[in-house]
């Protein structure tokens, strides 16, 4: 899906282009779980979207347009690639790609400075990037069911992680006692 040039589109219109690329509806809703489809319509905003089991192989990149938007879930996909654009998403708190075909994240992810759920369970995830070290708001990771040998010594530095899932089905070094 191509990005229109308009930087300044409303989020009402970003929407409708998603429903019309992916031939479905995206409805309004009050509140979105791991499973939605739909979106949260606040002060002329987008803050939460949910595209879960639509059968994406890639994030739409009118997604990375919703300044605003807070909460993305887009688990049980067949995403193969998180783009370097989701930095774009600069208030995003959390971010679900669980359940997807992912093998590598961007190594800009540090900068989703917001972020405070990250759920990167079930893909084909071999290695983290250091920068993950970078997200201080981080409380929850879950990163089970990946190809992951180690995780980076930078998860050291998120003092704010008070629950993390990996070691299901991995078997790896863990760097520090993260949960005493």
């Amino acid at each position: 899906m191509q990005a229109t040039h308009n930087s300044k589109r409303s989020d009402k219109s970003i929407i409708k282009e998603l429903k019309k690329y992916l031939q479905i509806k995206i409805p309004q809703i009050n509140e979105i779980y791991k499973d939605s489809i739909g979106y949260r319509y606040e002060n002329n905003r987008v803050i939460s979207l949910g595209l879960a089991e639509c059968g994406l192989n890639e994030i739409p990149e009118e997604i990375f347009h919703l300044e605003s938007l807070e909460d993305l879930i887009l688990g049980n996909n067949k995403i193969s690639e998180v783009s370097n654009n989701i930095v774009n998403l600069k208030v995003l708190k959390k971010l679900y790609l669980n359940n997807n075909n992912i093998s590598r994240l961007p190594e800009n992810i540090g900068k989703l400075k917001f972020i405070t759920d990250l759920n990167l369970a079930d893909n084909n995830i071999n290695v983290i990037p250091e920068s993950i070290g970078d997200l201080k708001n981080l409380k929850f990771l879950t990163l089970e069911k990946n190809n992951l040998t180690m995780l980076p010594k930078s998860i050291d530095q998120l003092e704010s992680l008070l629950n993390y899932h990996a070691l299901k089905g991995d078997g790896f070094v863990i760097h520090r006692k993260l949960l005493s």
